[in-house]
């Protein structure tokens, strides 16, 4: 018999709380202590992404500051690039960054 997706959601919980690292535990630990009556992993997965997620800023310092070709191919710098600019920059610009 199938689970229902409120019995996924709490062996997801329930299995990756100790997974995670006591610097973790820190940002959770409310979540822990007073778990909503459903959405629990939703909860816990949607937080730890805020907290370590790089803000939209520094990743476009990252790219303004400098990635570099290195070993890579200019098709490798480029998707690197997109990554780091999200949607901050259009198109056209990125390419103008990344032919300089």
């Amino acid at each position: 018999m199938p689970r229902a997706p409120e019995e996924w959601e709490e062996q997801k919980f329930t299995l990756g709380v100790p997974l995670l690292r006591c610097d973790d535990f820190e940002q959770i630990v409310d979540i822990i202590l007073n778990p909503t009556a459903t959405g629990k992993y939703i909860t816990l997965k949607n937080r730890l992404i805020s907290t370590y997620q790089e803000s939209d800023h520094r990743q476009l310092q990252k790219l303004l500051g400098g990635l570099e070709l290195g070993d890579s191919k200019p098709s490798q710098l480029l998707r690197k690039m997109r990554d780091h600019c999200g949607k901050l920059l259009i198109d056209e610009a990125l390419q103008v960054i990344w032919l300089n």
